[in-house]
């Protein structure tokens, strides 16, 4: 699907030997994984979901790790948003 996406809906191809495209993946990504997250926390179908991880009194790391899959699944679209720029 990553290559049927790249092939056909692409919006511009930047350089992967450039360090200037790997800065912006990473800023676009961390963007991507915010606007993702903060929609977990407002919607309330995703708060259901994602309540477990806000659950305990103690926040530690066994707490940070949980998270229901299906969320993990939904969050992957804002993975796929960057084959429109990068193969």
């Amino acid at each position: 699907a990553y290559v049927w996406l790249w092939d056909n809906f692409r919006i511009i191809e930047l350089p992967y030997d450039s360090p200037w495209t790997w800065i912006f993946c990473l800023i676009f990504q961390d963007l991507l994984y915010y606007i993702g997250h903060r929609a977990v926390h407002e919607a309330g179908f995703f708060w259901g979901l994602h309540t477990i991880h806000h659950s305990s009194e103690y926040y530690n790391l066994s707490t940070a790790l949980r998270q229901a899959a299906i969320q993990d699944a939904g969050l992957a679209i804002y993975d796929v948003i960057q084959v429109l720029f990068l193969a």
